[in-house]
């Protein structure tokens, strides 16, 4: 190697090229920060999304199931979807950089997966009256996707037929544009909120959450709508 440099003739500086490249620099912005919405849920519960950001709380370590249980119920769901043939399942391509979380599409359209508890199955009707935050976090998915439907396959925990344990649901949007113009006041309410330090300025979470909520002492909000759905 030492033979091959020995061809180097001269090395010098390029203080007229520094200038400019050094002026390129500058004009960069500025690297962008964590994201302010890092999941969809955010969107939900923005007091909660608050606390979690500048208050975290450890996670507690999962307790295992028993092995006559079986597994999880959303775990099975998600295998379910994921056994299907190639291609079903795929990734679609934001058109905005916030929420930061993925948006996983089943042939084309957003999907939600989720469990409830509820001891009857939701109707097609009833959905946005017993379960909104399903409607809306599928809203929010497809609109930043730029897809106007979406489907919702919804487990039930509670329910002793194997056939009555998951619906699937297609939901279509008359327009997505109310639910961007959201996901941009979510961005820019949970960011002011952050900077002033007032999560009181930021919607409740709901009441069904307060209980089980980890920043229930400081935060103490609670609103009253009758829903066991998670």
């Amino acid at each position: 190697m030492s033979r091959v440099l020995d061809g180097v003739e001269s090395v010098r500086p390029r203080v007229d090229l520094d200038q400019v490249y050094r002026e390129r620099i500058d004009a960069l912005p500025p690297p962008a920060g964590p994201p302010v919405l890092e999941r969809f849920r955010d969107l939900l519960y923005p007091r909660r999304a608050y606390f979690e950001r500048t208050r975290p709380v450890a996670e507690e370590a999962p307790v295992p199931h028993r092995p006559a249980e079986g597994p999880d119920l959303y775990l099975r769901l998600a295998g379910m979807l994921e056994s299907g043939p190639v291609g079903d399942i795929a990734r679609l391509p934001p058109r905005t950089e916030e929420p930061a979380e993925e948006v996983p599409g089943f042939r084309g359209a957003p999907f939600l997966l989720r469990t409830s508890r509820a001891w009857e199955a939701i109707s097609p009707d009833a959905l946005v009256r017993r379960a909104p935050q399903y409607a809306l976090e599928l809203g929010y998915r497809c609109a930043v996707t730029g897809v106007g439907y979406g489907r919702i396959v919804l487990g039930y925990e509670r329910a002793s037929e194997p056939l009555d344990r998951v619906d699937i649901l297609e939901v279509r949007f008359l327009s997505v544009t109310p639910f961007a113009r959201r996901v941009r006041q979510g961005q820019e309410g949970l960011a002011r909120a952050l900077a002033q330090h007032r999560p009181e300025d930021l919607a409740p979470c709901p009441e069904w959450m307060f209980a089980d909520c980890a920043y229930a002492a400081e935060c103490a909000c609670g609103a009253s709508p009758d829903r066991s759905q998670r």
